[in-house]
């Protein structure tokens, strides 16, 4: 079973972020190692604007419209 979530940002909000894209390389906050950002995919299998990251067996949003999302805490 896949879990759904839910997230929202305002587009006043994502502007002031910094940018992110497929491929790039992130800290990760978690283990503190390295991790490679990767394209969610569409039900035809494109790649979005939404990112994320593995880091071990669990999956990490890390960009939302080719934003960095990793440092928002709300």
């Amino acid at each position: 079973m896949m879990n759904k979530f839910f997230v929202a940002f305002g587009n006043d909000e994502l502007e002031k972020l910094p940018d992110i894209k497929k491929g790039d390389i992130i800290v990760c906050p978690h283990c503190g190692g390295k991790h490679k950002v990767e394209a969610f995919k569409d039900k035809n299998g494109n790649d979005t604007n939404t990112l994320a990251y593995e880091c071990g067996e669990e999956l990490y949003l890390a960009g939302v419209d080719g934003k960095n999302v990793m440092g928002v805490r709300k």
